[in-house]
């Protein structure tokens, strides 16, 4: 009996590990308001992610990070949460040239790490924007920002004349 309940116990934890693996290793996804731009992340040992406009891969497995003074945002990230939105600003503009205000459109996808940060995407109708956000107490020193793109290996050009 005894033996029955080691086993029992090693299976409940190879089952959580194994789900905890298939969790992390899994694609976010998060698209524009119309549907036209798609944001893919990953996450394996850093933040990786891809994007495609109207099914047109045109950055494949780039990555990004933020290098504190003591340590790193995003490197072997585990991840504890995911939550998605939509979401609508009205911009004002300084200088108005021909509206007051600007209606910008999104959506959101904000995932939360262990190591009290999270990262936040946005998928507008014209582009994407990523922003890291942390609950770090006291002063934080960023020695440097990891944007690394990459683009697929077919990727083409076209020049303007």
């Amino acid at each position: 009996m005894n033996l029955k309940l080691k086993f029992a116990g090693i299976f409940i934890l190879l089952l959580g590990v194994s789900a905890q693996l298939k969790a992390q290793s899994e694609s976010i996804e998060l698209v524009s308001p119309n549907a036209e731009i798609k944001v893919s992340i990953h996450l394996s040992d850093r933040i990786y992610y891809s994007i495609s406009e109207d099914n047109n891969l045109l950055l494949d497995k780039s990555h990004l990070g933020l290098t504190l003074k003591n340590g790193t945002l995003g490197e072997n990230p585990v991840l504890i949460s995911v939550k998605k939105r939509k979401g609508e600003d009205f911009i004002k503009p300084i200088v108005p040239l021909k509206f007051s205000a600007i209606k910008s459109e999104y959506n959101d996808l904000l995932m939360h790490f262990k190591g009290d940060y999270a990262v936040e995407f946005r998928a507008f109708n014209d582009g994407i924007a990523y922003r890291f956000i942390t609950n770090k107490t006291g002063d934080l020193e960023v020695m440097n920002e990891d944007f690394y793109i990459h683009f697929p290996s077919n990727y083409l050009i076209n020049s303007i004349t």
